[in-house]
């Protein structure tokens, strides 16, 4: 594992390494007798020092005034903004903070080591904080306690962490989908933590109109997920009438002309990987345990996120029931939604390819569709399509290694949800370092000609059966546009390697 933060003492411009962002330190606590305040003893090392700050809020010059002298960066992540902020000690009247606040993760770079002791009177514990979707450099103010359980209070969903090892400054990793094989399983109290979450934590201050039922699963072994999604595909998993795929529709002018339904189970596969990480319930339940269903903020559920027909009043349905609770309902629920988004060409959809439903990549606009679509989009503020000049273009495939040795120029927002699919298809994710399917090289439609703001019938850029044999396709012609790719800014997001996991609810089916 390699790269970590690179500092210019004077000009305090970093940039975070392929593998992202986590923490630090050693921390010593105890009580002065006949004092009712704790303190802390920070020990910090010369380098970088991710800390859990535990003091009273108080300006960053009269908190750090014992070891004065021996630093010359401060930085912390704000996570609303998905940006960094720094202060500079020459100069805190242009810095872009001048306080310290208690509970929260701060990066000090240290050009001599020292000790820093601070007191702890009403530490905020973290249950009555939350984490927000994208990185959060979350302070464990909580007692020690083993991921998982740390976590817990949060009720937020993650994909990753990070800590950064002070002592040794190298990165450590945390993977939920691996922790036997991760660097460490606990969350120390007073160190700091860079969580990827994909599902913020719910917010009691701002309650929403919509509620999300509350429904227990069985929390499926990969195994057993990967038959089903092989069965789904194949419209033979459902026993149920009412989860059957209907027919799928080809005429490319819109005719009646259909087939029997089936789906290239690589598509389902990497759907599945990306809404939930094949998870059913939520990541701290453990395959074959029973536990809360893994739920996004739009209320869309389980393993596929099915947030069609589920917006329940009261009970649910016996059928919504099935869907948040029984995993292989939810995969043939997911599966039916995208054979709808695949009907809706012509008329709604544009038509990518020879709308042949055995092509991996003729499923392009149903995919796009499966998150979100035109109008709804655009009231979220995603950007799904490829075109759209908000997006970062050039871009490399996602999760391929330009992608993911990027140094963070290239995260999942930069990236339509198609493209996401896509690029696990391209690009497998591993488990026990095996990739988990073959992988298939799937191409993208050549930038600018899908077409914005409005998307158009396009031809196929590559055409492959789910095995992996590949058919001709015609050449098409790409807009021109300007060359060079862009440069990453001063203050990266962190963006680590790919890592399994990852999850996009859907937010317009």
């Amino acid at each position: 594992m390699t790269g970590w933060p690179i500092l210019s003492p004077r000009r305090a411009c970093w940039r975070v390494g392929p593998l992202a962002v986590a923490c630090l330190i050693a921390l010593a606590v105890g009580s002065r007798p006949g004092a009712q305040a704790q303190i802390a003893q920070l020990v910090l090392v010369p380098g970088w020092n991710n800390i859990a700050y535990t003091g009273p809020a108080q300006p960053v010059l009269a908190a750090l005034a014992p070891i004065d002298g021996k630093y010359d960066a401060i930085w912390t992540f704000d996570a609303p903004s998905q940006t960094w902020k720094s202060f500079n000690p020459q100069s805190p009247d242009t810095s872009d903070f001048a306080d310290f606040a208690q509970g929260t993760a701060y990066w000090i770079h240290m050009t001599a080591g020292s000790t820093l002791t601070i007191g702890l009177a009403g530490v905020v514990p973290n249950q009555q904080r939350r984490l927000l979707n994208g990185w959060n450099n979350l302070a464990q103010t909580g007692p020690t306690a083993a991921v998982a359980d740390a976590l817990a209070p949060f009720d937020a969903t993650y994909s990753v962490i990070w800590h950064w090892n002070a002592a040794l400054q190298k990165w450590e990793l945390f993977d939920p989908t691996a922790p036997a094989a991760s660097d460490f399983t606990q969350l120390t109290q007073g160190q700091a933590y860079f969580v990827s979450v994909t599902s913020a934590s719910p917010n009691p201050a701002a309650p929403t109109e919509q509620s999300c039922f509350g429904f227990q699963s069985y929390q499926p072994q990969a195994s057993e997920v990967a038959a089903a999604l092989n069965r789904a595909a194949q419209n033979a998993l459902a026993d149920d009438p009412s989860f059957r795929l209907p027919d799928l529709h080809t005429a490319l002018d819109g005719g009646p002309a259909t087939v029997p339904a089936s789906i290239p189970p690589m598509v389902l596969r990497s759907i599945a990987w990306i809404e939930s990480g094949w998870r059913q319930a939520t990541y701290s339940v453990p395959r074959g345990a029973h536990g809360a269903t893994i739920t996004s903020r739009t209320c869309a559920y389980g393993l596929m996120q099915v947030l069609t027909g589920m917006q329940i009043s009261g009970q649910p349905t016996p059928r919504q029931t099935q869907i948040g609770t029984d995993y292989l309902h939810n995969i043939d629920a997911g599966a039916q939604i995208l054979v709808g988004k695949w009907n809706m060409a012509p008329a709604q959809l544009p038509i990518y390819g020879r709308r042949d439903p055995q092509i991996i990549e003729d499923w392009y606009f149903a995919l796009w569709a499966y998150h979100c679509f035109g109008d709804v989009c655009g009231k979220y503020n995603v950007h799904n399509n490829p075109d759209d000049p908000a997006l970062k273009w050039p871009r490399p495939m996602y999760g391929s290694p330009e992608q993911q040795n990027s140094r963070g120029a290239y995260t999942a927002s930069d990236y339509p949800y198609q493209e996401i699919i896509f690029g696990q298809i391209a690009y497998p994710p591993s488990s026990g370092g095996a990739p988990m399917w073959q992988a298939i090289p799937v191409q993208l439609p050549p930038h600018g000609t899908v077409g914005f703001p409005v998307p158009k019938t396009t031809i196929e850029a590559s055409a492959h059966f789910d095995g992996g044999q590949a058919l001709p396709v015609p050449t098409p012609v790409a807009t021109p546009t300007p060359g060079g790719a862009p440069q990453p800014g001063a203050t990266p997001t962190p963006a680590p390697q790919q890592l399994d996991g990852e999850y996009f609810p859907p937010i317009g089916q």
